[in-house]
């Protein structure tokens, strides 16, 4: 991996664990919390609530009611037997002695009633837990003869409410929240043996989570107009959890929550999902941060190591798999009790591999102008673009064994013509028989090898496949000395020399890659069948072009020929059959 890759990884994973640290991304992580965890089950038939609608409210008047009506309300619904009831209706102020009394004369009948409490709160930095500040109780009076529950509702960075306070202290006292009363009471009165408050699972701001219930299954809910009406109130109530509270647009006491955040839950409706919650016992505790940040550091050791060996294609499905994966290991961690952060690990996966394929990006540009420069000078534009599709990799540049056509082509008589001519036209004449012979090479998709003084080396089917190499080298061969004829000609009556060259080829193995030293590679060719090619090129003289049988074999249906004797041929033992290539059938 190189120095860039390491220096971007290592900011990357530093800033997700910040981030991770102070929640910089809460509103992506919850939504995804919210779209993965709420499976919105069906809510609970023991938990009723008695709604102060815009019906009842339009038939008792406007809010709030006296307490002699709050107290007639109470009545109607003890009539019903429930377990408990909770008023969600602050009544911290004294109105009327005659009306206080009523109500405190008629809840002082029961033991099941909550009233609630509500509180201000502040964060403070040394504990980093919520400090109750002040408490807003039930009148004296009232508070003496109920239970008392704290009621706030707490709304996330944005607005939803997915946690519910268990607990506070408040003067050396614990305030247990409405929704637990209710519970506790529930439980206690259905002789079923209630969760202890310390043993609630919860954050480190005594909250524990809300798991929502359906939308469209939710808790029982009948108009406080309905029920007044009604005299079987113990078909409605009896053993069961009743909740009294606003459910009016105009009493401003309604949150948008995970499941529906077009549509808005009243506060008695939250309170009603907390309270089955406890009911149900299937409570749900984010893990610590710790972790999470082991988390991180394992999918991001994960990313590290799989992103950076397979290809684009393949790491694309693996970035997506991984996604999946990491969602259901969530999910199955979710029903087993806790919940761990989804955005952050998922982050790092879509950053690794948005680096990854620029890496690779990074790395193609780079070998595209490595082979462009290493093949530009070698080979037509042609085959330029076929090695670059195929990619450095394939191409085992390091060194590989290939069966290739050799071509070695040579000016006759050059040391002649040198001493005839001055420096400048000897080069310019070189310049256009070299121009002569590469175009001829690259019309054919010929490899060029290197020049050495006025001698040509190419080689077919390398450093990519060529099909009917030997045919292809053939051609090249034929093309080239017929344009040579046409330069000799314009060279012999511009200067009075003689421009010919003779051409050999052969076909075998050779050991084909970049060869040099560190300063300098070349790619080019080695091995007997180069050396057969080289001698066949110095046997032959000005205009001819012979090929060996290797060569003639497999062009032999194309070309015409002349059968010329068998040669010994330097640095070979065996005599070898040559052929005098005349032309294209």
């Amino acid at each position: 991996m190189n120095r860039t890759l390491k220096v971007l990884l290592g900011i990357v994973l530093g800033l997700i664990v910040i981030f991770s640290y102070f929640n910089t991304f809460y509103s992506v992580e919850y939504s995804l919390e919210d779209s993965t965890y709420q499976y919105k089950k069906p809510a609970s038939d023991d938990i009723v609530i008695v709604a102060i609608d815009d019906e009842s409210l339009a038939e008792y008047g406007r809010w709030p009611w006296s307490r002699e009506k709050t107290a007639e309300v109470i009545e109607k619904i003890e009539s019903g037997k429930p377990a408990a009831l909770g008023i969600d209706i602050v009544m911290s102020e004294k109105t009327t002695d005659v009306e206080d009394k009523k109500l405190v004369d008629t809840v002082s009948k029961y033991k099941n009633i909550v009233f609630p409490a509500y509180g201000v709160f502040r964060q403070t930095q040394s504990t980093d837990k919520l400090e109750l500040t002040s408490l807003s109780e039930p009148f004296k009076a009232l508070k003496e003869n109920v239970t008392i529950g704290q009621i706030n509702v707490f709304t996330d960075e944005d607005g939803i409410p997915r946690r519910a306070p268990v607990y506070f202290e408040h003067n050396s006292e614990t305030i247990s929240s409405f929704d637990y009363q209710l519970y506790k009471m529930y439980m206690q009165n259905n002789n079923k043996l209630p969760i202890e408050l310390s043993k609630i699972p919860r954050d480190k701001l005594s909250r524990m989570y809300i798991d929502y219930n359906n939308r469209y299954t939710a808790v029982p809910i009948i108009s406080l107009l309905e029920f007044i009406n009604n005299e079987d109130t113990e078909m409605y109530f009896k053993d069961k959890i009743v909740i009294l509270g606003p459910y009016a647009v105009g009493l401003n006491d309604y949150y948008y929550t995970p499941i529906d955040k077009s549509n808005q839950l009243f506060g008695v409706e939250i309170h009603a999902n907390v309270i089955q919650n406890m009911m149900e016992g299937k409570y749900k505790v984010y893990v610590d941060d710790y972790i999470n940040i082991a988390i991180i550091l394992i999918m991001a050791i994960i990313t590290l190591l799989l992103f950076r060996k397979i290809k684009p294609i393949m790491t694309t499905i693996a970035a997506v798999l991984l996604v999946i994966i990491y969602m259901l290991v969530a999910k199955y961690v979710y029903e087993k009790g806790y919940i761990i952060y989804l955005i952050y690990p998922i982050m790092w996966i879509t950053i690794h591999y948005v680096l990854a394929i620029l890496m690779r990006y990074i790395e193609k540009i780079k070998e595209i102008r490595e082979i462009t420069t290493m093949f530009g000078k070698y080979v037509s534009p042609k085959i330029v673009k076929e090695i670059l599709a195929k990619g450095e990799g394939d191409l085992k540049l390091g060194g590989t064994k290939r069966y290739v056509t050799l071509f070695f082509v040579d000016i006759r008589g050059f040391t002649t013509m040198s001493e005839k001519l001055e420096p400048e036209k000897v080069v310019s004449v070189l310049n256009e028989y070299f121009e002569n012979c590469v175009d001829s090479i690259f019309k054919y998709d010929g490899t060029l090898d290197k020049f050495v003084g006025d001698e040509i080396m190419a080689v077919f089917n390398a450093p990519i496949d060529l099909p009917n190499h030997e045919l292809a080298a053939v051609r090249a061969a034929i093309d080239m000395r017929d344009n040579g004829r046409k330069l000799h000609d314009r060279v012999r009556e511009e200067f009075g020399v003689e421009l010919k060259f003779g051409i050999g080829l052969n076909s075998g193995y050779a050991i084909v890659g970049n060869i040099g030293t560190s300063f300098k590679m070349d790619y080019t060719c080695i091995g007997d069948a180069v050396n057969t090619a080289a001698r066949l090129q110095s046997i032959s003289k000005g205009g001819q072009i012979i090929i060996s049988k290797s060569v003639y074999d497999k062009v032999k249906d194309y070309i015409e020929v002349t059968d010329l004797d068998e040669v010994k041929v330097k640095g070979k033992e065996e005599q070898i059959k040559i052929y005098q290539v005349e032309g294209l059938l």
